[in-house]
């Protein structure tokens, strides 16, 4: 195993060694696994699909794993709408700060910021607000999606 992956925070949630705190991990096949984004939070229902392999990007996945990646998405996505009735689902694959695949789904409730800020809704102004402390996020509303969320995956 490669040094980096070793302390790599998503290569330990895909071992076993972290537990992500809303309900652990939501899904899992044999590539990918999904769990809800940790603290700070400011979406409920902010989703990470993470690659089993220490692996920066898409370009580095080898052709099943590209052919998984979108069945999985798509099913994924659907369930999160289900589960949240949000607006729609904003995904996005940065990897600025974590160099291990991880996708961020992110329920787009555009209601919930603009009342607190009259500004339209951005998922990083959202999470800007909650890692500096002024957005508080309901933990139990970030439990029931994740709980939800696995139970409608598993089904």
């Amino acid at each position: 195993r490669p040094r980096d992956a070793m302390s790599c925070k998503k290569c330990m949630q895909v071992r076993g060694e972290t537990v992500p705190t809303f309900q652990g991990v939501l899904y899992e096949d044999a590539h990918f696994i999904v769990v809800h984004k940790d603290n700070p939070v400011g979406v409920p229902g902010h989703l990470q699909l993470v690659s089993k392999r220490h692996i920066c990007g898409i370009t580095d996945m080898n052709t099943e794993e590209v052919g998984e990646l979108s069945k999985v998405l798509y099913k994924c996505e659907t369930a999160l709408l289900q589960v949240t009735q949000a607006k729609q689902i904003y995904t996005a694959a940065l990897g600025a700060s974590i160099p291990h695949f991880h996708c961020h789904m992110v329920p787009v409730f555009p209601e919930e910021v603009q009342p607190l800020l009259n500004v339209p809704w951005d998922v990083f102004l959202q999470e800007k607000l909650a890692k500096d402390g002024n957005l508080q996020v309901s933990p139990e509303r970030c439990h029931q999606f994740a709980r939800k969320f696995k139970e409608l995956m598993a089904s």
